[in-house]
């Protein structure tokens, strides 16, 4: 038996009594005809609902899950089984919730806060509105490249369409869905757009989000271990990868969040998938630009990477960015990455020390370098001089969601972070609690909200380091401190690029 005693009124958790809940939850679906399983699940998760509240109390990651385990089945496509009612598919669902109760709960993670990060992988995507900055930068990223770059003739090779192109579509799709309880999508859809569009073109962009029922299942079986275990009730749900279902000529849209998600950040999603080595090692310039282009509409005082470089007597460790302000050095490093499946869904800290090792370690250790050599005089610029804060911005694609600075060296990192200061003894420390490891769409916020308020970061970061100190006020993720500021205005050549796809739209319509 698997077994590892807790502390939580001495309950003993188990993956092989995970398991054997799996195993009654499978045998009952079992008996029913698999395709009326998912198509009955569907019907409950587009079952209109009062309020966003309702909606989330359907619990649709543990529909999702369900769905994921019919298709996966080997016994998905044995006929002549009866089709199911809805009270058995609510009975099914309620047996999913049922089986979370025996897999890890917050006593069985290494630490509380590691629990909570993976709720907020499986949960947080169904609990936000769409967001157009995430889909605008993808036009700003891939869009404007050069059509002969590496990036777009992968995409296009892939999708048959360019990047502008399939974007463009893509929020002429998000129409049908943003605001309405609309399940189904056809081509027809697009008709009043055939002036700029081709019916083929249009096909192409469904397909490219979408997959008929048994390819869905081919796919989710290819990557699937043919073993259960616990930590997959809090993945995010693989259809984000096709949140379409392709039947004849209609595309039906399984979950309007699901949908949401994948339509933010499909472009990087499908490159990594195609060629991830060659992908990142591609987009990662392109990212530290970015990252740059955000600095600088802000109006702050910076150096670059390249200034950084000139400055140094003997080359070392550099940082992306530092941003110089009255009192404080602010060090930038962008990291073009996201966290992979088992540094999502783990219980432990060892595994996401393993999984941020080149990227958020690599970056504290990048920038503590950097400071020492400021210390030592081997990096001699005019504006790089000793300050009294010190603070380190880890801005990564997608969400870690590491925490507080202190939580991540407290709780997951303490031992490796040490061991990084122990190499500069006499150099003053960025401290744990001036680390921010954030997503580029929670930097946009911020930078927006220093440019528009005309406050420095590091103000900002001190009244985020007062209010997390406070119980009553601290956050668990960053962004809920820009949501208390009503700081959730991305730049100007952000929301402008949306704008502009949408004017065009008004063009071909009118």
């Amino acid at each position: 038996m698997n077994q590892e005693k807790t502390e939580l009124n001495g309950r003993i958790f188990s993956e092989d009594q995970y398991y054997e809940g799996y195993k009654r939850i499978r045998n009952k679906f079992r008996k029913y005809n698999s395709v009326s399983v998912l198509r009955k699940c569907i019907e409950y998760l587009h079952h209109p609902t009062v309020d966003r509240l309702e909606a989330l109390q359907k619990q649709p990651w543990f529909v999702m899950l369900l769905m994921k385990w019919v298709l996966i089945d080997d016994q998905f496509d044995q006929n002549r089984k009866k089709e199911i009612d809805n009270k058995t598919t609510h009975e099914l669902i309620q047996s999913v919730f049922d089986l979370s109760t025996v897999a890890r709960l917050p006593n069985d993670f290494d630490h509380h806060s590691l629990f909570m990060r993976g709720m907020a992988y499986q949960q947080f995507m169904y609990q936000e509105k769409f967001s157009f900055s995430n889909f605008a930068r993808q036009q700003l990223l891939f869009a404007e490249l050069q059509p002969n770059n590496y990036i777009q003739k992968i995409f296009s090779e892939k999708i048959g369409l360019e990047i502008k192109k399939f974007l463009e579509l893509c929020l002429a799709l998000l129409t049908r869905f943003i605001a309405t309880e609309h399940r189904k999508i056809t081509k027809h859809w697009f008709s009043t757009l055939e002036c700029e569009y081709t019916p083929i073109e249009v096909e192409k962009c469904l397909n490219a989000l979408s997959l008929p029922i048994l390819s869905i299942r081919k796919i989710l079986r290819q990557n699937d271990s043919g073993k259960r275990h616990s930590e997959e009730v809090y993945e995010q749900t693989p259809f984000v990868r096709f949140p379409l279902i392709k039947n004849s000529s209609d595309y039906l849209c399984i979950n309007h969040n699901v949908l949401f998600r994948s339509l933010e950040h499909f472009v990087y999603d499908l490159l990594k998938e195609v060629d991830s080595q060659g992908f990142m090692s591609k987009f990662g310039t392109i990212y530290e630009k970015y990252v740059g282009k955000i600095i600088d509409y802000s109006g702050c005082s910076f150096l670059t990477e390249s200034d950084i470089k000139k400055a140094a007597i003997n080359p070392r460790k550099i940082v992306d960015y530092v941003v110089i302000e009255k009192a404080a050095n602010i060090f930038i490093d962008a990291k073009a990455v996201e966290m992979t499946y088992k540094g999502k869904v783990t219980h432990s800290a060892n595994i996401i020390k393993g999984k941020v090792k080149v990227s958020v370690l690599k970056a504290i250790e990048q920038a503590q370098d950097v400071l020492d050599q400021i210390r030592t005089g081997n990096l001699k610029h005019d504006q790089l001089t000793l300050q009294d804060l010190n603070y380190l911005i880890v801005v990564t694609y997608k969400e870690f969601y590491l925490g507080r600075g202190e939580n991540f060296y407290e709780n997951i990192a303490k031992e490796k972070i040490d061991e990084i200061c122990d190499k500069y003894p006499d150099s003053p420390k960025i401290m744990p609690e001036n680390m921010f490891f954030i997503t580029i769409q929670e930097f946009e916020y911020l930078m927006e909200y220093v440019r528009s308020d005309a406050s420095s970061i590091s103000d900002c970061f001190e009244i985020i380091k007062k209010n997390d100190a406070n119980p009553k006020t601290s956050k668990f993720a960053f962004t809920q401190h820009l949501w208390e500021w009503k700081a959730t205005m991305a730049p100007s050549f952000v929301t402008e690029k949306a704008a502009e796809t949408f004017s065009k739209f008004e063009t071909l319509l009118s």
